[in-house]
C-alpha cells in the first residue's frame, strides 16, 4: 500500500531558537493531510465499520470531529472554519466545552452551521475528562481529535477518510502524518517532533521499537492521528 508522501516543506529550526524564543508558548497546527498509516493486528480489524465508511454516496458524516474546549475565545473561530471549509464534507463537528468563562460558546453558536451537531457544556471538569467527552459525543466510525487553537489544510480529512477506508488498510486502527507548527501570528517555527516516518502501513511490532527508541512521541500530537472509534472503545 502506498500513500502520497508530498508532504511539502517544514521550516527549519530558527538559529539560537529554543522552545522559549520560537514562541511556543501557544502550539498551533496546520495538519498536513494524512500520510502514515499504522496497521494493527486484524483483530483490530472492524469490517461492518469499514462499510459504513466506503459508503459515501449516501452523504451521511462519516467521520467526527471533535473538539474540546476551554477559554478558548481567541482561536476557535479559525479552527472551525478550517473544519467548514474541508474539500471532504460529509463530517459533523462535536463540541465539549469544559465550563468556559469567556465567549467560546457564543463563538462556536453563531456559525449556525448544521455540522456543528452537538455542544455540550459541562460544569468544570479535567482536562481528559472533556476530551473523553468529545469522543463520547461522536456519532461516527471515524473521530479526529482537534484542538481549539488548531487548524487543517482543506484536504486533511480527504486524504485521512479515503487511507483508511482502502480494503487493503482495513486492519489499520488509525493513520497519522506530519505537521506544521506555527506561532499565535501564524509564522512558522521549528517542530521539535517532527515526524521522521515515512509513507507507508506499519505494525504495532515495528512501530514500537522506534517509539522508545525516540525518547518521545514521533508520531505527534493528538491532532495528528485519525481513529477509528470502535478501535478506541476497545
Amino acid at each position: 500500500m502506498s500513500v502520497s508522501n508530498d508532504v511539502g516543506s517544514v521550516p527549519e529550526r530558527p538559529k539560537g531558537a529554543d522552545c522559549k524564543s520560537a514562541g511556543l508558548r501557544l502550539r498551533r497546527f496546520k495538519s498536513f493531510p494524512a500520510h502514515h498509516l499504522l496497521g494493527f493486528q486484524t483483530q483490530y480489524c472492524f469490517s461492518a465499520e469499514m462499510d459504513r465508511v466506503k459508503s459515501m454516496d449516501n452523504k451521511e458524516p462519516v467521520i467526527s470531529i471533535c473538539i474540546p474546549t476551554h477559554n478558548g475565545s481567541k482561536h476557535i473561530g479559525e479552527t472551525i472554519k478550517s473544519v467548514l471549509n474541508q474539500t471532504f464534507q460529509d463530517f459533523e463537528i462535536v463540541i465539549s466545552d469544559n465550563g468556559s468563562t469567556d465567549d467560546t460558546v457564543k463563538i462556536i453558536k453563531d456559525f449556525n452551521d448544521p455540522r456543528i451537531t452537538k455542544i455540550d457544556c459541562l460544569k468544570p471538569v479535567s482536562a481528559a475528562d472533556n476530551w473523553n467527552n468529545s469522543v463520547r459525543l461522536a456519532s461516527w466510525s471515524l473521530i479526529k481529535l482537534l484542538c481549539q487553537d488548531d487548524v487543517i489544510f482543506p484536504d486533511c480529512l480527504d486524504k485521512e477518510v479515503k487511507a483508511l477506508s482502502l480494503p487493503s488498510n482495513a486492519d489499520c486502527s488509525f493513520c497519522f502524518h506530519t505537521r506544521n507548527l506555527i506561532t499565535e501570528n501564524g509564522r512558522h517555527v521549528w517542530d521539535p517532533i517532527k515526524s521522521s516516518f515515512r509513507a507507508g502501513k506499519y505494525s504495532i511490532s515495528n512501530l514500537l521499537p522506534r517509539i522508545v527508541r525516540s525518547g518521545g512521541n514521533p508520531i505527534g500530537q493528538p491532532m495528528a492521528v485519525t481513529f477509528r472509534s470502535a478501535s478506541f472503545k476497545k
